[in-house]
């Protein structure tokens, strides 16, 4: 039995990397280091039933793709929190509230395989993480606001 093994020459490395770079760039959610945490979320941001829905909506999805490995998922997580937890502070909603509804976000499986994906160890270290950027960004939006 023969195997076929071909080895890319420099050049064709080089041109693999710029499609990939380009695929990078077309897809917005490796982009998402790029967003501050606060980004569309000032005193004129909406806050709310809708735009709560919405927000608990991503963090879930940001959850999910973690579950699931995918790349820059953690600060998808971070910023789709960050951006949640902002509108939970609009609504009227106390800095333990938040903390609450978060931790409660994040100790859930947002996906079925996501209750394999992370162990129990794993997401209650996760969830400490995300609490301290919560708790972080609950603080910083309280500053802007006093």
């Amino acid at each position: 039995m023969a195997f076929n093994r071909s080895i890319a020459k420099p050049s064709q490395l080089g041109a693999q990397d710029a499609q990939n770079r380009d695929m990078d760039s077309a897809n917005p959610e490796t982009n998402v280091k790029d967003r501050h945490p606060s980004q569309g979320h000032g005193p004129g941001a909406a806050s709310g039933p809708e735009a709560g829905a919405r927000a608990r909506e991503q963090a879930l999805t940001a959850l999910g793709n973690l579950e699931h490995g995918h790349r820059d998922a953690m600060e998808e997580l971070r910023v789709a929190l960050c951006a949640y937890v902002g509108i939970l502070r609009r609504s009227g909603s106390s800095r333990e509230e938040t903390m609450a509804t978060i931790r409660s976000l994040i100790t859930s499986p947002a996906t079925p395989a996501g209750a394999l994906a992370l162990t129990p160890v794993v997401r209650e270290a996760l969830a400490e993480l995300t609490l301290q950027w919560c708790e972080a960004e609950y603080d910083r939006l309280a500053g802007e606001a006093g």
